[in-house]
C-alpha cells in the first residue's frame, strides 16, 4: 500500500510535520542519527521531537519513539498533525496498535478528521492483509468491514479525497466487486492518480 498517495489529496494542508511522517515510508533502516541532528538546527523543538520519534520508530525502539511523539503532542496542546505524524510512523513500523491509538486522538471537529478517518481505514486494510498470513488474530472480513465504514465516513465529509477512494476501491476489488471498484477509481482526476491507482485501474479493466 502506497501511503505517499495520501500526500496528493487535493486541498490537504502540506505541512512539514505531516510531511516528516509521510517521508518515513521512504527512509531506510541505515539512516544515520547525525542526519536528524543536522536537520534539527533549522527545525522547531516540536519538529525535532517528531523527527526523533520517526527515527526511533524506524529502529523499532517504540518506547523512545512514543516518548518523543507524546512530548510533541503536549507541546502543541494536542495538534492533530502530531497525532497523524505519529500514526503514520507507527504504521510504517507495523505497530498498528499505536497507529490506531494515535489516529483516534484526532478530534471529530478538527479539519484533519477526514484524513484521520482515511488513515484509520488504511490501517484496518493492512491488518486484514496480515490476518490472511496468520499475523493477527482478527478476521479479515471484519477488518475490511471496519475499513469500509471509516472510508465511507471520510468521503461523506469530503467527497474529493482521492486516497479514500483508492483504499475503498481496494476493499471492493478484494470482495470481487470489480465494477464498483473501477467506478470509484475513475472518479479520481488524472492529475491525482498515483501509479498504484493507475495500475489497479488497468488490472480491473482486464477482469
Amino acid at each position: 500500500m502506497n501511503l505517499i498517495g495520501l500526500g496528493r489529496v487535493r486541498n490537504v494542508r502540506s505541512t512539514r510535520r505531516v510531511g516528516l511522517a509521510l517521508l518515513a515510508a521512504m527512509w531506510i533502516v541505515g539512516f544515520a542519527a547525525a542526519a536528524v541532528c543536522a536537520a534539527a538546527e533549522s527545525a522547531s523543538n516540536v519538529d525535532l521531537h517528531i523527527g526523533m520519534g520517526i527515527y526511533y520508530q524506524v529502529w523499532n525502539m517504540r518506547g523512545a519513539a512514543r516518548n518523543h511523539f507524546e512530548e510533541a503532542w503536549e507541546q502543541t496542546g494536542g495538534d492533530p498533525e502530531v497525532a497523524i505524524a505519529a500514526a503514520v510512523a507507527s504504521y510504517e513500523g507495523e505497530d498498528f496498535s499505536s497507529a490506531l491509538q494515535w489516529i483516534k486522538m484526532v478530534s471529530s471537529d478538527s479539519p484533519e478528521y477526514p484524513i484521520a478517518l482515511c488513515f484509520e481505514g488504511a490501517i484496518y486494510i493492512r491488518q486484514a492483509q496480515y490476518s490472511y498470513t496468520g499475523g493477527l488474530g482478527s478476521r479479515p472480513d471484519s477488518l475490511y468491514a471496519s475499513a469500509e465504514r471509516k472510508l465511507l465516513e471520510a468521503l461523506a465529509l469530503r467527497s474529493d479525497l482521492a486516497f479514500a477512494k483508492h483504499m475503498l476501491a481496494q476493499v471492493y476489488a478484494l470482495r470481487g466487486d470489480s465494477p464498483r471498484a473501477l467506478a470509484l477509481l475513475l472518479e479520481i482526476p488524472d492529475a491525482e492518480r498515483i501509479d498504484t491507482v493507475s495500475d489497479l485501474i488497468g488490472r480491473l479493466r482486464m477482469r
